[in-house]
């Protein structure tokens, strides 16, 4: 793993003329990896491949080689990219626990004892709720009233949802996650338990006639037993006057964030609280402050919150804690008048917010356009082979008839337009001459004791920062960078999501092909030898300047 970091896909040729050195460390880092499998999460073992790639790519160093500067300009290049101070501290953590690890292990004995590089790296001071929103009396009100009148059954869900959120202050995946089992009820109240070893919880009586309320619309109450999730998703949400009855809603699957964050934005946009103040952490620390403000306990506060911290860590959290704001956002002339209903087919969110999608996020991930320009693809085999499996995809589902038909009609058009724009780029062939040669420059360089220079190389080539390829008007970074969002799209339309969603990511996703197609067709070929044409032009240079240095250049 360590070595295609470095080396790429000349890993393994590099691998058979490493120095002894490197490849040591390789094993260690292959045996820490193994570790950290057993002993930790899918998604911390995946964060700590994803540091040290980053590492790696953007310092160049041999491991033993990286120094504490080093690891401090990492950090501020992870800044500049635009990475959460949280991120950027969380990667230092891994780096620095693997030198740790290497340490204990005597793999590098050169390196002296307690050699740690990231160990005495400087952090990012993070400062408990800085910047963060919180909403007042006022604005609670008017939006928990307006949803109270909303009388249709994803009203009383959204009502229930909201109120519930407003009055635990537990993290949000609690809710979404809360099933029929976790409730339990006596005599004296309804309690809710969040872990199996956790304390039960009193849960608050209009909270509890509010859920009860919203079961009983749905059509649900009667039927709800074990493994049923309490906040669950409808079936088909376009569709009009669907969810009372208890095969609308999939109710073994939980309600997504990005279904709660539609609402909250419908809803909270009709009464007229502020855009900054319309996020799920926003509702979660309005119920907190409204806890606190009640004079309860850390240890009562601690167990509202369903935290794990203790007492101190509690204390010092809540300290920081802001006020609750006094001045409402809502605008004046919306006080006082009673507000409509929204349209549920309304669209809530603005032009390029919180898309999963990709295709209009606000920055791109410029390390990811740059490792996709890397890959060097030529023509659009990958594209049409999802698009195929997504079409594949629209047979399978189940809804209204005519949009699939429809759907499926316009991504087939959509095929043949891609197929034939990858007709003329199947007549170039790949020379292995380019590969072969960065090779052997790379094993030179490791051999020499020295950092792989493949990479920096195939970026020249491919034009990655030179301003004369750029004037040149290529697209090499547009093509890479709509490689990148359609491999994001498709990732998406391969998660469990419903009908309507699909369509709409298929239909971005052919429509993306399409502008690739063309981007392909203005660039022409030139990606096709652009690497072998500039190792040719360096050996050109590299003999004239040694025919110009031993004083053999003669005038002919």
């Amino acid at each position: 793993m360590l070595f295609s970091f470095y080396f790429g896909d000349s890993a393994v040729s590099a691998q058979r003329g490493a120095s002894r050195r490197l490849k040591k460390w390789s094993r260690a880092f292959e045996t820490w990896m193994g570790e950290r499998r057993r002993n930790y999460k899918e998604d911390t073992v995946k964060q700590a491949v994803m540091a040290w790639r980053r590492l790696v790519r953007q310092c160049g160093k041999m491991p033993w080689e990286v120094t504490r500067q080093d690891i401090e300009q990492h950090s501020a290049w992870m800044k500049e990219q635009g990475f959460a101070a949280s991120k950027i501290n969380c990667t230092i953590g891994i780096i620095a626990s693997f030198y740790q690890w290497c340490d204990a292990q005597r793999v590098d004995p050169a390196c002296g004892a307690g050699f740690n590089p990231a160990k005495q790296a400087t952090r990012t001071k993070i400062i408990c709720f800085a910047g963060a929103c919180m909403w007042n009396r006022q604005e609670l009100g008017a939006f928990l009233d307006l949803l109270s009148r909303d009388g249709s059954a994803l009203g009383k869900r959204e009502y229930a949802f909201f109120l519930a959120r407003l009055n635990l202050g537990v993290p949000l995946k609690n809710l979404q996650r809360l099933k029929w089992e976790q409730v339990e009820m006596d005599e004296a109240s309804v309690w809710v338990r969040w872990r199996q070893e956790g304390e039960r919880v009193s849960l608050p009586r209009m909270v509890w006639q509010a859920v009860s309320e919203y079961l009983r619309v749905s059509g649900r109450l009667l039927g709800m037993r074990a493994g049923k999730y309490i906040f669950a998703p409808l079936a088909a949400p376009g569709v009009e006057g669907t969810g009372g009855r208890t095969e609308d809603w999939l109710e073994e699957k939980q309600l997504s964030s990005l279904t709660s964050l539609y609402s909250l934005k419908l809803y909270g946009r009709q009464v007229g609280i502020a855009e900054e103040k319309l996020t799920l952490m926003a509702l979660r620390r309005t119920a907190i402050r409204l806890k606190m403000d009640q004079g309860e306990s850390l240890d009562w506060m601690k167990i509202f919150m369903d935290c794990r911290d203790n007492i101190s860590q509690v204390k010092y959290k809540l300290s920081r804690l802001p006020e609750m704001p006094e001045e409402s956002t809502i605008d004046e002339e919306m006080r006082g008048r009673e507000v409509e209903l929204p349209v549920r087919s309304a669209k809530p969110f603005k032009e390029g917010e919180n898309t999963t999608h990709g295709l209009y996020t606000r920055k791109k991930d410029m390390q990811a356009v740059r490792e996709v320009m890397a890959e060097d693809i030529h023509g659009m085999e990958q594209e049409t082979a999802c698009l195929r499996k997504l079409m594949r995809g629209l047979l399978e589902r189940e809804g209204d008839e005519a949009r699939l038909v429809e759907a499926y009609s316009q991504a087939a058009h959509r095929l043949g337009s891609l197929i034939s724009a990858s007709e003329p780029l199947e007549m170039a062939h790949e020379d292995p001459w380019a590969e072969e040669f960065l090779s052997k420059l790379d094993e030179i360089e490791v051999r020499e004791g020295r950092p792989p220079v493949s990479q920096q190389i195939r970026a020249n080539a491919l034009g990655l920062s030179t301003d004369a390829i750029e004037a040149a008007g290529m697209v090499t970074e547009e093509i890479a960078t709509i490689r990148l969002l359609l491999r994001n799209v498709y990732r998406r339309a391969m998660q469990e999501i419903e009908t309507r969603e699909y369509l709409r990511l298929v239909d971005l996703y052919g429509l993306g092909c399409v502008r690739l197609g063309r981007l392909i067709k203005i660039g022409g070929c030139d990606g096709n030898g652009r690497l072998e044409r500039y190792l040719h032009n360096m050996i050109d240079e590299a003999i004239k300047h040694l025919t110009r240095e031993w004083g053999l250049d003669r005038q002919v």
